[in-house]
């Protein structure tokens, strides 16, 4: 751990605290972050800073032009060799898919199910973006219009979701969802 940059992480920790009460500050913060991780050849706090900074414009700020910009710069620089050891390789590459899910996603729908394709198999049930992958691929069949798929996907994710109490609940929405539309209105009642 000697290697640990502290000083990036005591950066990254103050734009974290700043994203929801000022989101301008939490960016200028990121954008810091970023320049002084690409002087110090830092690929992994550069891409922690990336990927922030647009969910900072998809999230606080609801800029999906600027979100878009940034997700798709991006997701092209990570996809050189040198930054496919990190996990947040797939956070930016998840960070497109969600730029063009709130921008129209019926519109992108091919190039959602491309993010998906190129990560969903580079996760594991130990990282988060597992999880994130596994439900947009649910968001994915349902703008397309492929209703038995996401429902099947909505079945697995359940079961993938078991001793994960955050994405569990995800998982309970999903489940409600499905169980509303077929008009299951007792099913419903026991699941929630």
């Amino acid at each position: 751990m000697s290697n640990f940059d502290y000083t990036l992480y005591f950066q990254y920790q103050r734009a974290m605290e700043l994203r929801e009460s000022d989101p301008d500050e939490a960016i200028r913060g990121l954008n810091q972050l970023r320049d002084e991780a690409i002087e110090r050849n830092d690929h992994g706090w550069r891409l922690i800073a990336e990927h922030w900074r647009t969910q900072v414009y998809i999230n606080w700020k609801k800029d999906y032009i600027t979100a878009n910009r940034l997700a798709v710069e991006t997701a092209i620089e990570a996809r050189q060799d040198k930054y496919k050891i990190y996990q947040e390789y797939i956070c930016v590459q998840n960070d497109l898919l969600l730029v063009y899910k709130g921008i129209d996603p019926v519109g992108y729908a091919k190039e959602i199910k491309e993010a998906i394709d190129l990560t969903i198999g580079m996760t594991t049930p130990d990282m988060s973006c597992h999880y994130c992958m596994n439900r947009d691929l649910i968001d994915y069949h349902l703008h397309i219009g492929e209703i038995e798929l996401a429902e099947e996907q909505s079945a697995k994710f359940f079961a993938m979701t078991e001793n994960n109490r955050h994405y569990r609940i995800e998982a309970y929405e999903q489940l409600c969802y499905f169980t509303k539309q077929k008009g299951e209105w007792s099913d419903l009642l026991q699941i929630s």
